[in-house]
């Protein structure tokens, strides 16, 4: 099949099908979120997450303040508050209040969580690395929490509103079909555990 070049604007773009996170933090009486697809997983033990954000916005300020943050994974049925939260900034707008979210207290963490999302973890900061436009902040996960019935090991994928909202760039999101195995491995040994090795 033959290959094309695309925009180095747009490069990343074709990573932007994992989970979007809404980021929750607060810090001497502000609070704010921050819509972005850039989060990942980056240890197993310890549970770290890294997740990118510009030092304009709000929430990076209260990050640093704080040295907590909460991922909130949304569902399909919250694209079009998503797609407002990412279209003002915390300075001029309370999110909170404009897409009419509510929060829930946390376990673990000062910082609250978005009730109407399918997944949370609550997470400490452990480091800061400036890289290029964005901050990388890095997070150990202290506590987790679904929807019940969204997630038996992997995302669940059985209702369609409650399937974790994907971001393609641009105005376009996306869901995940359905998961699937491409067949069992023979052992460990054999095939490489993925999760330890990818």
């Amino acid at each position: 099949m033959p290959k094309e070049q695309i925009d180095l604007a747009k490069a990343h773009r074709l990573l932007n099908a994992g989970p979007v996170v809404l980021v929750t933090a607060q810090a001497k009486g502000r609070f704010n979120i921050h819509a972005t697809p850039w989060a990942t997983p980056l240890s197993l033990r310890p549970p770290l997450v890294g997740v990118a954000i510009p030092p304009a916005r709000l929430t990076h300020d209260l990050v640093k303040r704080s040295g907590e943050f909460v991922l909130n994974v949304p569902c399909a049925d919250l694209a079009k508050q998503v797609r407002q939260i990412g279209a003002v900034s915390g300075h001029d707008v309370d999110k909170l209040e404009a897409t009419g979210l509510h929060l829930i207290e946390p376990k673990v963490v000062g910082v609250p969580l978005l009730a109407e999302c399918v997944g949370h973890l609550e997470c400490g900061l452990l480091d800061t690395y400036e890289i290029g436009d964005h901050s990388l902040f890095v997070g150990e996960v202290l506590a987790a929490w679904v929807e019940r019935g969204t997630f038996d090991e992997v995302w669940r994928l059985d209702e369609r509103e409650l399937k974790p909202l994907h971001y393609l760039g641009g105005p376009f999101y996306a869901v995940l079909e359905a998961a699937f195995q491409p067949g069992e491995p023979k052992s460990d040994q054999e095939s490489g555990d993925t999760e330890r090795q990818a």
